[in-house]
C-alpha cells in the first residue's frame, strides 16, 4: 500500500457514536490513492445542494471527490488563533503546533460552558494535530510541514497539489500518529492532567476504546484496519 493519506485523515475523525451507522460506506470509499491520481488536481468547492463533513480536512477530501458528508462551516476566528503561533514561519514545528492546540483548548474552556476535555479528548486533540502535520508532510518529517500547505488545507479546504504537495510515500498509521502524539504532548505548554500519562500507544488505545474493539474494526474495514496498524 503506497500511502494511507485518506485513511489517516478521515478514519480517526469519522468513527464516533454519531457516525458509526454510516462508517461502512465511508471506509469503503477510502482506498489509498497513487500520487498521480487525477482527483488531486480536480478541485471544486461545494455548489448548491452539496454537503460537506465536519472538519476542514474532510472538506478538502470532499472538494476533490474523495469523500462526501454533512454540511459544516469553517470558523476563521478559531483558525486565526492557531495561525498566530506560526508567526510568519514557513514551516510548522512540534512546539508551535502543540502550543497552538493548547491555546484552542484554553479558549474553548473559557468560552464554551459545555466544553469537555478529559483524558480521551486530550489524546484525540493531540491526534488531530498529528494528522494534519503528517498528511501535509510525512511521518519521518518530525512535525515539520509547509505552513502554506497547511493553510491551503484549512482555509481553502483544498489539497495543495498545485503548490507542490504530494501524498506521503511513507504509510501514515496509528503507530506513526501515536509517536507524534507523544512528541506533541511532551513539548506542549499544557500542564499534565492528573492521571494522564500519554505514551506512543495511547492514540491507538483510545481509538480501540472508542470503537469497542480492534476485532470489530477489522471485520468492518478489512484491509484498512491492517494498513493503519490497528489490527
Amino acid at each position: 500500500m503506497r500511502n494511507t493519506l485518506f485513511t489517516a485523515l478521515c478514519v480517526p475523525l469519522a468513527v464516533n457514536a454519531q457516525l458509526l451507522s454510516s462508517v461502512t460506506d465511508l471506509l469503503n470509499s477510502l482506498g489509498p490513492a497513487p500520487a498521480d491520481d487525477p482527483r488531486f488536481k480536480d478541485f471544486h468547492p461545494p455548489g448548491t445542494g452539496d454537503v460537506r463533513p465536519p472538519c476542514p480536512g474532510l472538506h478538502a477530501l470532499a472538494n476533490h471527490d474523495f469523500y462526501f458528508g454533512n454540511d459544516y462551516t469553517f470558523y476563521q476566528p478559531n483558525w486565526n488563533m492557531v495561525l498566530k503561533f506560526f508567526k510568519g514561519s514557513k514551516q510548522t514545528t512540534i512546539p508551535t503546533a502543540a502550543a497552538a492546540k493548547y491555546a484552542r483548548v484554553m479558549n474553548s474552556n473559557k468560552t464554551n460552558p459545555t466544553f469537555t476535555y478529559g483524558i480521551r479528548e486530550a489524546i484525540f486533540s493531540y491526534g488531530e494535530s498529528a494528522i494534519y502535520l503528517q498528511t501535509m508532510s510525512s511521518p519521518s518529517a518530525n512535525g515539520v510541514a509547509n505552513v502554506n500547505y497547511v493553510r491551503t488545507l484549512f482555509e481553502q479546504e483544498r489539497l495543495p497539489y498545485k503548490e507542490g504537495w504530494r501524498p506521503s510515500p511513507e504509510p501514515i498509521t496509528l503507530a506513526s500518529l501515536g509517536a507524534l502524539v507523544l512528541e506533541l504532548y511532551t513539548q506542549s505548554p499544557q500542564p499534565a492532567k492528573e492521571g494522564l500519562k500519554i505514551t506512543a500507544e495511547s492514540y491507538k488505545d483510545a481509538f480501540i476504546a472508542l470503537i469497542g474493539s480492534a476485532k470489530f474494526f477489522s471485520e468492518l474495514t478489512g484491509d484498512i484496519c491492517s494498513a493503519v496498524g490497528l489490527c
